[in-house]
């Protein structure tokens, strides 16, 4: 997928900005989408992405950089899923003026696209030590300061978790795929439990994963886990699959995960059950998995803003 700047934003006749009356249309100039719309989003910088996609001019063009990275901030600002945010870009008029894309007969973002992009942020930052996603967001947090009005009740320090592998799999991600992965092989060589049959299902992932937000990673956490060992109980006796491949790395992610904190899992552990290889690399003494980006964020009464993009161990904490 080439790179391709989103510098044409041009209101076409079916824009849906001309759907909206002239109460509707007052309202939406008075609200924050104006104001990201006119002095955040025009100034993301795309091409600091750039490095990001292939530089064949003759491969398929990426979708607009600056409107995942503006969704990816709206998300963040409102407390969102990834579902929300993207129901959001689909339904909202708000959103979608904030990032110009009243225009699009189709909105540019996918259920993947998020963690596509974040995926292939991290990724760079493993193999160059640059972080982009920090570097854009740092190079917003004074406009931000002055200009984006949203309501705020409190002044704290919010944490995102920033992991990586393959698919930016986060340790929820990994664990629950090792569980489903052998689910999906047990179900098609022997009689699956009925208590496991929910895997099945995709609403099931979308649910733990795709609707999750940060409050609840440690309750999903701790109960994938539960169901991983209940479920290397049952089959553990079953010679045909303990033999295959997904009961072994189920076996390798129990031992490395169970009863333990993100600190003290080891970096050769389990990463993605896809690449079983692939663990956290490090560049000096910074490991670059399985970090936290401390986001300091700003309230008053009326303004919520990010100041600051630091990244810490994942266990620490925010009141420190």
């Amino acid at each position: 997928m080439s790179f391709q700047l989103n510098n044409t934003q041009q209101m076409a006749m079916h824009d849906s900005l001309y759907n909206l009356t002239e109460r509707e249309m007052k309202h939406l100039m008075s609200s924050w989408a104006e104001t990201f719309s006119k002095k955040i989003f025009p100034f993301i910088k795309e091409d600091r992405f750039s490095i990001l996609y292939s530089d064949n001019p003759a491969s398929r063009p990426n979708n607009p950089v600056n409107v995942y990275f503006g969704l990816l901030i709206l998300r963040d600002i409102f407390n969102q899923s990834d579902e929300e945010a993207l129901n959001s870009l689909m339904f909202d008029i708000r959103y979608q003026h904030a990032l110009h894309t009243t225009s699009f007969q189709e909105q540019p973002i996918s259920k993947n696209s998020l963690t596509n992009f974040r995926a292939a942020a991290y990724r760079y930052n493993q193999e160059h030590g640059i972080d982009l996603i920090q570097e854009e967001i740092e190079s917003q947090a004074k406009t931000f300061s002055k200009l984006l009005k949203i309501d705020g009740k409190t002044v704290r320090m919010d944490s995102l978790m920033i992991s990586s592998s393959c698919r930016k799999l986060s340790r929820l991600e990994i664990i629950y795929s090792t569980v489903s992965r052998l689910i999906k092989v047990i179900d098609k060589n022997t009689t699956l439990a009925e208590y496991f049959k929910p895997y099945l299902d995709e609403s099931h992932y979308n649910d733990t994963i795709y609707r999750s937000r940060d409050k609840d990673l440690n309750t999903k956490i701790k109960k994938v886990l539960k169901d991983g060992v209940r479920l290397y109980s049952i089959y553990r006796k079953d010679k045909e699959i303990r033999r295959t491949k997904e009961f072994k790395l189920l076996a390798r992610m129990l031992k490395e995960q169970k009863g333990k904190s993100s600190k003290h899992i080891s970096p050769d552990s389990l990463q993605n059950p896809t690449d079983p290889d692939a663990t956290y690399r490090k560049k000096g003494k910074k490991k670059h998995i399985g970090y936290t980006a401390n986001i300091i964020e700003k309230f008053d009464d009326k303004n919520r803003m990010i100041e600051g993009y630091d990244l810490q161990k994942n266990t620490y904490s925010d009141q420190k």
